[in-house]
């Protein structure tokens, strides 16, 4: 996966300021989501358990009640910027994302104007469409929708992490104690899901090359009365990517509850420990309420990404998808130094032409042509002697003369 979003990196070069803002965004939110319980501790430790307020607080009223105003304030005020910070990280990370797709699209665009017609040949239209359509716009999904969430929720959760280690390293070590278990579940679901995502996505090129060719002969298949066979088809088809769909829905439903059921496990170990704490005089409750609002608030961006795991999983396997085209060399690459043809007469001459199909027997052996411009050609054989083959064989030798490799 790690090679594949290296590969879409220097798509991110024209958009790094807009990326850049919308990191120092997400790094202002998550730093309003690391101050958000202080308020709530002191409200309980200095208001209503009549605590002495931390030194650096110490120029605060002493009348609860004004104390108490002020730190209701700065929660609401919190809550603001936060609400502001998030919605600056997520317009300029989405918009980002949208230009880079915008931009991939486009490029795997001219990569296919420029294969070869063996290349298309080989390749169904459907599914070039459906790459093209489809798989560009799971990505987007990835860019707009997960990336935003997943850069936030990072952020969020190292600052809590480290938060939590210098208030009770003890503590902390009982929260992530079923870190390793999460991890590794994660993986599992992924990949497994990552699988079943590739599946659809293959299926729904297919769906789509049965409608392609289906619609585009339209004309021929009512002729022989074949429209229930070509439904057939296509429901097959799209029954297989229904099942493959299917099955990632599946996973993803287990998985969400199963990575909460480990995260509230040791939440509970947590509390359960913290009161005893409590209890005994080592730790005051406004500490043990801030210690669990981090560590509800460390397990809140696992929930996320555990509900975007489906999302994740389509755009690894539609970015894979997209590789694997944009991979594809060119059968006949073009001269660096290459010049559109000048001078064109509207005269067709080929001389000496023979053409193969990739793997296959010769179809045109040593054919010579010459049509004057404005003249009426027609040509005339059985079935498979080359008949269509010809202007092709003609666009080849155009080609190739482009490109240098041909000479004469």
């Amino acid at each position: 996966m790690m090679g594949s979003v290296r590969r879409f990196l220097p798509y991110l070069r024209p958009v790094r300021m807009q990326f850049a803002a919308g990191l120092v965004a997400s790094v202002l939110g998550a730093s309003m989501q690391w101050l958000a319980p202080w308020p709530l501790k002191l409200v309980f430790d200095s208001v209503m358990a009549q605590r002495p307020l931390p030194a650096v607080l110490a120029f605060l009223p002493a009348s609860p009640q004004e104390r108490l105003n002020i730190f209701a304030l700065a929660m609401l005020g919190t809550a603001l910027f936060l609400g502001l910070f998030s919605y600056a990280a997520a317009r300029f990370i989405a918009q980002a994302g949208q230009r880079v797709v915008y931009e991939i699209r486009r490029d795997f665009f001219r990569h296919l104007e420029a294969q070869s017609l063996g290349f298309h040949q080989r390749r169904s239209t459907g599914d070039l469409l459906s790459r093209l359509g489809g798989d560009t716009q799971a990505l987007q999904s990835v860019m707009v929708d997960a990336v935003p969430s997943l850069v936030s929720n990072s952020l969020t959760l190292a600052g809590m992490v480290a938060i939590m280690l210098f208030m009770d390293w003890r503590f902390t070590l009982v929260a992530l104690s079923l870190w390793p278990v999460l991890y590794f579940t994660v993986r599992y679901f992924l990949r497994h899901i990552k699988e079943e995502q590739r599946h659809a996505r293959h299926w729904e090129g297919e769906a789509n090359t049965i409608a392609q060719e289906t619609l585009t002969s339209l004309t021929v298949v009512q002729a022989f009365g074949r429209e229930q066979h070509e439904a057939d088809r296509f429901s097959h088809v799209t029954g297989r990517g229904l099942q493959a769909n299917q099955r990632a829905a599946t996973l993803q439903a287990a998985f969400t509850p199963i990575a909460t059921a480990l995260m509230t496990s040791a939440t509970v170990l947590v509390v359960w420990l913290g009161v005893r704490a409590v209890l005994s005089g080592s730790l005051t409750p406004g500490d043990l309420i801030v210690f669990t609002a981090y560590l509800r608030g460390m397990y809140s961006p696992v929930r996320q990404l555990a509900k975007l795991a489906n999302v994740v999983g389509r755009g690894q396997a539609a970015g894979e998808r997209i590789l694997e085209i944009l991979d594809a060399r060119e059968e006949i690459p073009e001269r660096p130094d290459a010049r559109p043809p000048t001078g064109i007469r509207g005269r067709v001459d080929i001389e000496g032409v023979s053409f193969t199909y990739a793997d296959g027997p010769e179809i045109l052996s040593n054919v010579t042509l010459h049509i004057p411009a404005g003249a009426r050609v027609a040509l005339v054989g059985a079935t498979g002697s080359g008949k269509s083959t010809v202007p092709r064989a003609f666009r080849t030798r155009h080609l190739r003369r482009r490109s240098g490799l041909d000479r004469r």
